[in-house]
């Protein structure tokens, strides 16, 4: 909270209340509850929303409440919550906006008529704060109290000071990360936005396993209006996400390009790199940009939360490592098959009991190629490493006439399976009893050639069939 201070228009108000919040705790538990709770007399409240901040109001210090909301959809949520709080007589809902001085007139918001203003994560979501912020100002009497709750960054050179990323700030996250004792687990970074955005070097690592980003979705303070606008049914709870989390420029697909850029340098100092999408059409242009880019090892998943909201989360390697098929494919039937990867697992069924038989079957078959191969009877699955196509008839007539070229580097993966580094095709085979036969399980390992994990698949298929 601040005296009355020379703060740009504000310069007059006896009292100018400002928040800038630290902590989700913060708005729940402290902050936001005192600063609604001191307004008195004749209040405008700006954008009630469905009514998150009614039950705030000390009604010893409340005359009369005006709430501006331009949303009809979330009046009737917010007189809900308005009886709750026993306002109901003391509470108005103005729908209109607060460029409507007509409609405002009507239901008695004029010029100096309000002893306070209050305005709760709305100054963030308008595209003209400084209008807004003027308007509001001509509502206040003489004297009155502005009371503004605000998560973003203020354009005033004073309050934008008490809102900047700096040591303190820094040092709430360290006490957060020391209190849930991940110290060796988390490392906070003081960034800039033109710094690279997986800064390795500053951070001093040579390499990591992944990335994890959640990404500012739009592109402008407007296009996150148009998108809310546009959904069917308003949400459930209180966004508490700013314009400098959710706004940047080009939005989400931008956000998301300039890091695949960055892995084209950074390659596989970085082992995946993966972030969260939050539309729909977002998706169709990355995996796009991530096949022009010459990425061929990707993964597509999708979240639902409750049934109703649906994310989508993208990964990229410039590894040959591939991932599992629920890991590649994870999303529902709805998701085009142009934007996911290649299958990663091949399944067929042998009309047989004996799983030695079909195991003994692989393995003649296998050891009969000019291959690494590895076969583990006691849980009937075999691992295998390929330079190339070792198995089309050219292949096999080649193999007689000269030796592979060069010795096959081996070592050994975290699962304790050989893996070969330079092949081109890794993959295991798995058999399984099932009702009708025995079920035979490819899995693709690694490589980046699905041509040449097809064609092996398609082998295996014909010769077992034989």
């Amino acid at each position: 909270a601040l005296g009355p201070v020379a703060i740009g228009p504000f310069h007059l108000l006896q009292r100018l209340i400002i928040a800038a919040p630290k902590l989700a705790e913060m708005e729940v538990e402290k902050g936001v509850p005192a600063l609604v709770g001191s307004a008195s007399g004749t209040i405008v409240e700006i954008g009630p929303g469905s009514g998150n901040q009614v039950s705030r109001y000390d009604r010893s210090k409340v005359t009369k409440i005006y709430g501006i909301e331009p949303t009809t959809s979330l009046h009737p949520k917010l007189r809900e919550n308005i009886k709750k709080a026993g306002l109901s007589d003391i509470y108005t809902i103005v729908p209109c906006a607060l460029q409507d001085v007509e409609t405002l007139r009507k239901y008695g918001v004029d010029k100096e008529a309000f002893d306070t203003v209050l305005s709760v994560q709305v100054f963030c979501s308008v595209p003209n704060p400084k209008e807004m912020a003027a308007a509001l100002w001509g509502l206040l009497k003489p004297g009155g109290t502005m009371i503004i709750y605000e998560h973003v960054k203020s354009g005033d050179y004073i309050s934008s000071k008490v809102q900047d990323i700096d040591e303190k700030n820094l040092s709430f996250a360290r006490q957060n990360i020391l209190a849930n004792s991940l110290k060796t687990r988390i490392r906070p970074l003081l960034t800039d936005p033109n710094n690279p955005v997986v800064p390795l070097d500053k951070l001093g690592l040579e390499s990591i396993t992944f990335t994890i980003c959640n990404p500012p979705f739009y592109s402008s303070p407007a296009d996150l209006l148009s998108s809310a606008a546009a959904k069917s049914r308003p949400p459930h709870s209180t966004c508490t996400g700013s314009p400098i989390e959710m706004v940047a420029p080009g939005g989400e697909v931008a956000f998301v390009t300039r890091i695949i850029e960055e892995s084209q340098h950074l390659k596989q100092r970085c082992q995946w790199y993966t972030s969260m999408l939050g539309k729909y059409r977002s998706l169709g242009l990355i995996v796009e940009g991530l096949k022009k880019k010459g990425v061929a090892n990707w993964a597509v998943k999708e979240f639902v939360q409750g049934g109703k909201t649906r994310r989508w989360g993208v990964g990229w390697s410039w590894d040959m490592r591939r991932p599992r098929e629920d890991v590649a494919r994870g999303v529902s039937s709805s998701i085009p098959k142009h934007l996911l990867p290649f299958p990663p697992e091949f399944k067929f069924e042998i009309p047989t009991t004996s799983i030695d038989l079909v195991g003994s079957q692989i393995c003649a078959l296998i050891e009969g190629l000019d291959l690494k191969w590895r076969y583990r009877a006691q849980v009937s699955t075999g691992v295998g490493f390929a330079r190339a196509n070792v198995w089309s008839r050219a292949a096999r007539r080649q193999q007689k006439r000269e030796a592979a070229d060069g010795e096959e580097f081996v070592e050994k993966s975290e699962d304790g399976e050989e893996e070969v580094e330079e092949a081109a095709l890794g993959f295991k085979i798995q058999l399984a009893r099932e009702s009708e036969g025995i079920a035979v399980s490819i899995r693709w390992l690694q490589g980046f050639d699905c041509v040449l994990f097809e064609s092996f698949c398609g082998m295996v298929k014909r010769q077992m069939a034989n």
